[in-house]
This record gives structure tokens, C-alpha cells and sequence, in this order.
């Protein structure tokens, strides 16, 4: 999955759950792992 897709992915979760607290804390996680990903590439 691109990045789009994971954005995409935590869009859809955010608008179910209305939970900003937990969403913000798997946004910040994908966010490192994407960036993780990027670096090892």
C-alpha cells in the first residue's frame, strides 16, 4: 500500500470511530512507520 492508500485507510477509520484521541495516536504511528519505510528504502 502507498501512502495514499493508508491515509485513505485512517480517513475512513476517523469518520467511523469520531474517537480524535485514538485516531490521533494511530495516525502518529503510521506516520513513523511510513517514515521508517521511507528511510530503509
Amino acid at each position: 500500500m502507498n501512502t495514499n492508500q493508508y491515509y485513505l485507510v485512517f480517513n475512513y477509520l476517523f469518520f467511523r470511530t469520531k474517537n480524535t484521541y485514538l485516531c490521533n495516536m494511530v495516525n502518529s504511528f503510521v506516520s513513523l512507520v511510513l517514515i521508517s519505510n521511507d528511510l530503509t528504502r
